[in-house]
């Protein structure tokens, strides 16, 4: 399998893209996203679970979802079956200094580059409709 490394920020005031991440790079090794490091998705996903300050929460039947109890850091993992299985995404909302938020997402995804690239996009743009919402804006 091919190990691929995204990062993917997006700032709420920022408009949404179509486009893949910026920082779209194959990787190896370990990854730190919203302050824990692991080897890969999986030992992020061993982390989390270990981690008391993340409740489990709904994923649906493609993911894994593990929150913050004020849900501003959201952890998602795909499940067993998935194309995109192992992968591990940590999205974090920050207020920023003249009380905006902001929005981050990392994604550590070690699956084929095809999967990995269209989970990508699919993260994009559920950031961007998140992005929107914030702004009080209508899809």
């Amino acid at each position: 399998m091919i190990g691929l490394a995204f990062l993917l920020m997006l700032q709420a005031a920022s408009p949404a893209t179509q486009d893949l991440p910026r920082s779209h790079r194959e990787g190896a090794g370990p990854s730190t996203m919203c302050g824990i490091t692991a080897a890969d998705a999986k030992g992020l996903r061993a982390m989390v679970e270990a981690d008391s300050r993340f409740i489990v929460g709904d994923g649906g039947s493609r993911f894994e979802l593990f929150a913050t109890p004020d849900q501003m850091i959201q952890w998602t993992f795909a499940k067993p079956g998935e194309a995109a299985f192992p992968s591990a995404s940590c999205r974090e909302v920050m207020r920023t200094a003249d009380g905006s938020l902001s929005m981050k997402r990392d994604l550590r995804c070690d699956a084929d580059r095809v999967a990995c690239d269209k989970l990508a996009l699919e993260y994009g743009d559920l950031d961007a409709r998140l992005t929107r919402a914030l702004q009080g804006k209508t899809e």
